[in-house]
């Protein structure tokens, strides 16, 4: 049985991983994205393949690589993603050719969604929501058994669906997105507004004295502190939250939305009861009363998992 090599390329981060062809995570590396050209990504992830290699010794049939879209995962072009600034990207080939090996890509989001349902807790339930909080918000759907993939492979996009008309800014250009209201970098941003104010001082501690060194993280462990503008910025981003997946358990009817990515499994404690209420207050009752809300099983060997199957089908042979 061989091996496949696995990649979750993120806004700041690149997880790699050695897989099974059973989806077992044998061993994985972690670092710092060094760089957002997509080029130096590239070289970045083949030093992180072989520095793997090195250390297991395996010789893998390929790559499996979640990123995130919006992606044509058959040419294996990026076609625009906000959190890497890249369009038109045609990255399996960089990618390939930077390896030597081949490549199959996916949206990190759907690989997510994918691994959850392939060796999660709650491995093929019929009908999953998955939604990704980090650097920015993704989201994917598995319907019996099957990712579903729309017609230009964006279903699932939750991330930018409108929560605020007239909202701030997204990445994406558009205003009021649920990732401009909710994801790792919105959060960053209130919590340097709320520093700069003067209305966060634990902020400012926590940050070393520089409200522009504010992240999600210092949000976070502000409010586990007690403080109340931290508190307040990820009751409001939870509220949002829950109503971008009240809209969307309204319209899909999933018995599962699972919630992962590093901010979402860091915060889920924190802003589970303001989803819940804003499930309770937005979404249908039949469809709101039958799902359930959990943080992904898989941690964030989701993507790495989801990737290894996503290489199996596009490589079966």
């Amino acid at each position: 049985m061989a091996e496949i090599v696995c990649l979750d390329i993120g806004g700041s981060k690149m997880l790699g991983g050695i897989l099974s062809e059973a989806g077992a995570v044998l061993a994985t590396r972690r670092e710092p994205l060094s760089s957002r050209d997509p080029r130096d990504v590239a070289h970045q992830a083949a030093a992180l393949v072989r520095a793997l290699l090195d250390q297991t010794g395996v010789s893998p049939r390929g790559i499996g690589c979640a990123i995130p879209g919006p992606l044509d995962r058959r040419t294996g072009t990026i076609v625009h993603s906000p959190n890497l600034g890249w369009r038109n990207i045609p990255f399996a080939a960089i990618l390939s050719q930077a390896c030597r090996l081949p490549v199959a890509l996916d949206d990190d989001a759907r690989c997510a969604a994918i691994g959850e349902w392939w060796r999660g807790k709650r491995q093929h339930a019929e009908c999953i929501l998955f939604v990704v909080v980090g650097t920015g918000i993704g989201g994917a759907l598995i319907l019996h058994g099957r990712p579903i993939y729309g017609a230009t492979d964006n279903a699932g996009e939750i991330g930018h669906t409108v929560v605020l008309i007239d909202g701030p800014r997204c990445s994406c250009g558009k205003r009021g997105c649920l990732e401009a209201a909710a994801s790792g970098w919105a959060l960053a941003e209130a919590g340097r507004k709320s520093a700069r104010s003067g209305n966060a001082p634990e902020l400012l501690t926590l940050a070393g004295g520089s409200a522009d060194a504010v992240g999600a993280d210092h949000v976070l462990r502000a409010a586990r502190c007690g403080s109340p503008a931290a508190q307040g910025i990820l009751e409001n981003a939870g509220a949002m939250l829950g109503l971008g997946i009240a809209n969307a358990v309204t319209l899909l009817n999933p018995q599962l939305v699972i919630i992962g990515g590093g901010v979402g499994l860091a915060a889920f404690d924190v802003v589970l009861p303001s989803i819940q209420r804003a499930l309770r207050c937005h979404a249908l009752a039949p469809a709101a009363q039958a799902v359930t809300i959990a943080p992904s099983s898989l941690g964030e060997h989701a993507g790495l998992i989801g990737a290894c199957w996503v290489f199996l089908r596009a490589h079966p042979e």
